[in-house]
């Protein structure tokens, strides 16, 4: 839960040609959050039929509260991440008249985010831990019970509307600085995943308990409670909000009867960005062999060596993620917009654009987990190795259009709307990866290591995979690099991350609006009916108006089957060929559905 106090306020001057803006706009904000990853449990079978048949899981995953003993779910209470934040931002603007056809804005604004509470302390971490971590990663000053202390921001803007009225021209644009918020669940890990509020356990060969109330504990597998434990979410000292600069262009055409033409531009830069380390896992100190040659972790049993913190070596810790802001290479965006629109006129409206959009990133930023943004980024060489890649939210390209009729009829007491709207847009990125990870940098059934496209059978080693040899994979899987232009152009290269598309889509939508206006007592009431169908398209025909989807915005195309030895790391696979020959599927959830849907309503307007 998160409870919120805003105040914004703003005082205008007016002088001459200038008018004065000078406000302040702040929120304070109390968060409550009880979160326990796993609280009930988490099974791994090897396969659907494992399980149906009562067999044992592989693996087995647990958190639970150290603060709230025999308690599990939402009445850890005292485990909860509870802190207060206040965020203050004071700006000052000055609009200036110089023409009556040319407008100027300045303006500045201070932000900052005060945190207002301090998390629980891990001693351990403070006293043993840090120092054994430092000697591989740089935790920025990241200490345990030790929130960061942003700066004040200061972001200028500028920006300006000129007017050549003989022309019908405008033209407007402008550039500045923002400062933006991250979701407060993100510095909120560091509440309650401390050590000290939270334990993990794992375990292997276990039996399913459906029983949610009874799952396994420490005594269970033979363990006993240790503290510190579980996963650490750590924040750099110097941690700074979101925060970019951004510049825009545009210009309007006014065309006559209703018409008018406009293009913009908007280019994006990002200055402070967020960045993940595992800080809790002993640096790759080995190359896979071969041409698909990268980085490999060491393993402790089948999860990575973790960095040993006592003196016996044991590490109490399941993760240590450190949250900071990225001081590489920063990820940008810029879209570029052609319109055509015609205002309401003797009952016909129109519009139609064209958008053309780019966006790089290193970190999506699309959990509410610090493990998770960590966790689910597809790489080369591992998620402590990112590399700035195209965005989940790429657009591409995409083409919108819409036509409204309105017919008036029965002296204006009635009227008819008749509304087709199309989307037409590049389909969503997504990447080709394998099943479980040669990197090993989590375990070893994480799906997110980007492939080795070879350039010939030389360069890949297949095993038997069922009844098809290691020669029949290698045929089924080059005919489909050669079908797949992404992936042929990638010979003797690593795909890259969201670089293959999915199919373009082209849905309509149809609405049908009937007004009716009914006028009582000198006074008009109106009732509107409506009938929508959602991807009409799919109404017409059902091979129309399909959208597609890839899991995770990725598809497991190679599933990595081991190295040859302990001594060998050159690494072998196996090749199922993809369903119907495509690495997709067609959308069939609730948004962007391939199904046609209708939708009835009424409205009284008075």
């Amino acid at each position: 839960t998160q409870d919120n106090v805003a105040i914004f306020d703003v005082f205008k001057m007016y002088k001459g040609r200038h008018t004065i803006s000078i406000g302040t706009d702040n929120e304070y904000s109390k968060s409550y959050n009880v979160f326990i990853r796993q609280n009930y449990g988490s099974y791994d079978f090897p396969n659907l039929q494992t399980f149906l048949d009562g067999g044992n899981a592989t693996t087995y995953n647990r958190s639970y509260s150290l603060v709230d003993p025999g308690v599990t779910g939402d009445k850890s209470e005292n485990a909860a991440a509870v802190f207060a934040t206040l965020r203050l931002g004071f700006f000052i603007n000055d609009e200036i008249k110089v023409t009556d056809n040319f407008t100027l804005n300045l303006g500045l604004r201070a932000d900052n985010t005060i945190f207002l509470d301090d998390p629980r302390t891990d001693n351990f971490f403070n006293d043993t831990a840090a120092a054994a971590i430092s000697q591989h990663y740089n935790l920025r000053g990241a200490r345990s019970g030790k929130i960061s202390n942003p700066k004040w921001s200061l972001n200028p803007r500028i920006g300006f509307i000129g007017k050549i009225p003989d022309e019908g021209i405008t033209i407007r644009g402008g550039v500045g600085l923002f400062t933006g918020r991250v979701p407060l669940v993100w510095p909120g890990g560091v509440y309650n995943q401390n050590g000290v509020s939270i334990a993990g356990l794992n375990g292997s060969n276990l039996a399913f308990r459906p029983d949610p109330f009874d799952q396994y504990t420490l005594s269970d597998l033979g363990l006993s409670a240790r503290l510190p434990s579980g996963e650490v979410n750590l924040i750099a000292e110097d941690f700074r909000m979101n925060k970019v600069v951004r510049a825009s262009l545009a210009v309007d055409k006014e065309l006559g009867k209703g018409w008018k033409f406009t293009v913009e531009g908007i280019y994006t830069k990002n200055i402070n960005e967020i960045a993940y380390q595992n800080v809790n896992i002993l640096p790759p100190a080995a190359k896979s062999a071969g041409a698909d040659s990268r980085s490999v972790y060491a393993l402790s049993g089948s999860f990575p060596a973790p960095i040993p913190m006592r003196a016996n070596g044991s590490n109490p810790y399941t993760g240590v993620f450190l949250l900071y802001n990225n001081d590489g290479p920063k990820g940008y965006s810029y879209n570029f917009t052609a319109t055509i629109d015609k205002a309401w006129r003797n009952g016909f409206a129109f519009n139609a654009s064209y958008v053309y959009g780019n966006s790089i990133v290193l970190n999506e930023g699309t959990s509410s987990q610090n493990l998770s943004q960590w966790r689910f980024m597809e790489t080369v060489n591992g998620r402590n190795n990112m590399v700035r890649s195209i965005s989940d939210f790429d657009i591409a390209h995409r083409i919108y259009a819409y036509a409204a009729k309105k017919i008036t009829y029965a002296k204006k007491h009635l009227a008819t709307t008749f509304t087709l709207a199309y989307n037409g847009q590049s389909g969503s990125p997504f990447s080709y990866v394998m099943s479980r990870g040669m990197v090993r940098d989590f375990d070893n059934n994480e799906d997110n290591d980007l492939i080795y496209v070879p350039r010939n059978s030389s360069e890949i080693v297949f095993v038997q995979n069922g009844n098809q040899t290691p020669d029949q994979q290698w045929a089924a899987f080059n005919d489909f690099v050669e079908n797949d232009s992404y992936l042929k152009s990638r010979r003797g290269q690593y795909a890259e991350r969201n670089a293959a598309r999915l199919p373009f889509t082209h849905v309509i939508d149809l609405k049908i609006q009937q007004d009716f206006n009914i006028r009582i007592s000198k006074k008009t009431y109106q009732i509107q009916v409506t009938y929508d169908v959602f991807n009409f398209t799919n109404m017409l025909n059902r091979e129309w108006g399909r959208t597609w989807f890839a899991s995770n915005d990725n598809y497991r195309l190679l599933d990595f089957a081991g190295y040859r030895s302990a001594t060998d790391l050159t690494p072998t696979f196996r090749y199922t060929a993809p369903r119907d020959g495509k690495p997709y599927t067609i959308s069939d959830g609730v948004f962007n559905s391939s199904r046609w849907s209708s939708q009835l309503g009424v409205r009284l307007n008075f």
